[in-house]
């Protein structure tokens, strides 16, 4: 019971602080509060497996030989995921010409220790798409409106996109600095490092790029770059760009393509 009540605390507290991380409308603490919890959850699943399984069945096991299956479990789950997920994910959608086509994005940033493409095909034309980009794009990573069950359902009917000026070169928002803005084209933003907590990024950039396609139709790519030093910033690039931003970017784009699709439509 004692154990139980300290578990039901435990978690009520994280709740509290992940609800104030919410309302400040901080996604990439977060993100890092998430990862906490998930890791604070899976230390509770191989204590009770190590009390109520193997201390019941397998009695004559030692505690160390555990922890070391326990470390190289998890050891091996990390490289297949590093190996086999984790590059679908950070050029999710994208063929191969487009990976490797040069952008605004890359002239500004030729040297970058993470990269990563996400793409979406959308059934309107670029001057469609374009005025949702423009909105989108400088809300920052992530839109606490959102529905955080959607969004790992990718299930974007909830995000709101509010209604901001033209952008041009130069303009300061949320997100970063806009550093190159072209109609019906694209758009790239500086991120602002300080929104990154517990890294050193020396730059972070994200690009919206428009692509017309066959039968009026658009490529819209999203391509975000870091430059960093150190293993924190490493870290908080792996975790934060390669994993957590896969599914805002994901959820991102699907949501213009409804929008964009709609409005080309009439609807």
């Amino acid at each position: 019971m004692i154990t139980l009540l300290k578990y039901a605390i435990s978690i009520a507290i994280w709740t509290v602080v992940a609800f104030a991380f919410l309302i400040a409308g901080n996604p990439p603490l977060f993100a890092f509060w998430a990862l906490f919890g998930l890791i604070m959850l899976l230390g509770w699943f191989f204590k009770i497996v190590w009390k109520w399984f193997i201390g019941i069945f397998f009695p004559s096991i030692q505690p160390r030989v555990y922890i070391l299956f326990v470390l190289l479990l998890m050891a091996v789950f990390l490289f297949l995921f590093e190996s086999f997920v984790i590059p679908g994910w950070n050029v999710w959608n994208v063929e191969k010409e487009n990976v490797e086509r040069e952008f605004p994005i890359d002239k500004m940033m030729p040297q970058a220790k993470t990269t990563v493409i996400r793409g979406i095909e959308i059934d309107a034309p670029p001057k469609v798409v374009y005025p949702f980009v423009q909105k989108l794009a400088t809300e920052g990573i992530l839109s606490f409106k959102v529905n955080l069950i959607d969004l790992i359902r990718n299930h974007p009917a909830k995000m709101i996109i509010q209604d901001l000026p033209e952008i041009e070169v130069g303009d300061r928002f949320l997100a970063g600095d806009v550093v190159q803005a072209k109609d019906n084209q694209g758009i790239t933003i500086e991120l602002y490092r300080q929104r990154f907590p517990f890294s050193s990024f020396n730059r972070i950039c994200a690009g919206y790029y428009l692509r017309k396609g066959e039968k009026n139709s658009t490529l819209l790519l999203l391509k975000i770059k870091a430059d960093y030093s150190g293993f924190v910033p490493w870290f908080s690039a792996k975790y934060l760009i390669e994993i957590a931003d896969f599914f805002v970017s994901r959820y991102q784009l699907n949501r213009i393509k409804i929008l964009a699709e709609q409005a080309d439509s009439g609807d």
